[in-house]
């Protein structure tokens, strides 16, 4: 399932940790930490899958679920430092590639 749709109070640290409740198949919740920079990174200036160590590099790190979208697209925002230099304002749903299964995070 996505994570937009089954965790809450998700939260992502400035050292690129996402920590949320993740819900359970039986409907509990389980507090659970994920270590987004093991597959994000910075692709000259923006956020990319595959990538590592985004954090290390990124300033003004936030999220947010978009809550009137159906979709509930769980977004992470970063200003990254491109090749010559500049800072670049990106983005990327996390929906993407991060599952909740059974309260653990996974990537897909």
């Amino acid at each position: 399932m996505s994570l937009g749709h089954t965790c809450e109070a998700i939260t992502v640290s400035k050292h690129g940790v996402l920590e949320c409740r993740a819900q359970r198949e039986d409907g509990t919740w389980e507090t659970t930490l994920f270590n987004l920079n093991k597959y994000i990174g910075n692709d000259n200036g923006r956020l990319a899958w595959d990538g590592r160590l985004f954090a290390t590099e990124a300033q003004n790190v936030r999220f947010h679920v978009e809550d009137g979208d159906p979709n509930r697209h769980a977004i992470l925002r970063a200003s990254l430092e491109t090749e010559d230099g500049m800072m670049n304002e990106s983005e990327l749903d996390l929906n993407q590639r991060i599952q909740n299964h059974g309260g653990t995070l996974e990537y897909v």
